[in-house]
Parts: structure tokens; sequence; C-alpha cells
């Protein structure tokens, strides 16, 4: 469920805000700390999991980035279970891939 900014003076607040720090800083104290979020990308999606991966590499400060732990879901998709592992490979241990024997789902503390 969506948040709307209601008058005029919150809303523009609201632009300020994404001028001053990038997002709408009103609408976002506005959700609930204690939110389920529906995740609206196709499961285990190659393209999606690749570029979040390169992302990391290339917006992480390098003197940070020490290791990127990938963990396999106990997925039943060959481009996860084969083509993952393969493509890591090339990244020289900078990446390292981990597979559960059984789905722990999105978060696990």
């Amino acid at each position: 469920e969506g948040v709307s900014l209601k008058d005029g003076e919150e809303k523009q607040r609201g632009e300020k805000s994404v001028d001053d720090y990038g997002f709408n800083e009103v609408a976002s104290e506005k959700i609930s700390l204690d939110r389920h979020a529906r995740d609206t990308k196709p499961k285990e999606c190659w393209s999606t999991l690749v570029r979040t991966f390169h992302s990391v590499i290339n917006t992480s400060p390098k003197e940070l980035l020490k290791d990127i732990i990938l963990v396999d879901d106990y997925s039943d998709k060959e481009h996860i279970t084969v083509r993952l592992p393969e493509y890591i490979k090339k990244w020289n241990g900078l990446a390292k891939y981990v597979r559960t024997k059984q789905r722990y789902t999105v978060c696990r503390i």
C-alpha cells in the first residue's frame, strides 16, 4: 500500500527532501517500520542478480570490499546452481558461492 502526501506544505517538504537527500523523506516517515514489502522481481532472475552483483562491485569503496557472498537458497534453477558458480570464478576469489541444504527464504535472523 502506498502513502500519499495530503497538503501542499507536506508535498513541498517532500520535494525538498528529494533535492536534499535523493529520496522523499516525508513519505518515508509515513511508512510503518513493521511492514511487508512485496518483491515484484521475477524470482531468481539471472539479469537482476548479475546487475546487482556488478552494482555492489562498482559502487563499493575498493578498500572496504573484501568479499561478496552469494547464497543459493536451495534453488532448482540451473542458472543459479550451475551458471552462477562458474560466473563468479572469474572474479578471482572476490565472490563466494554458498548453497543451503534447504530453502530459508529471503531473511533469516
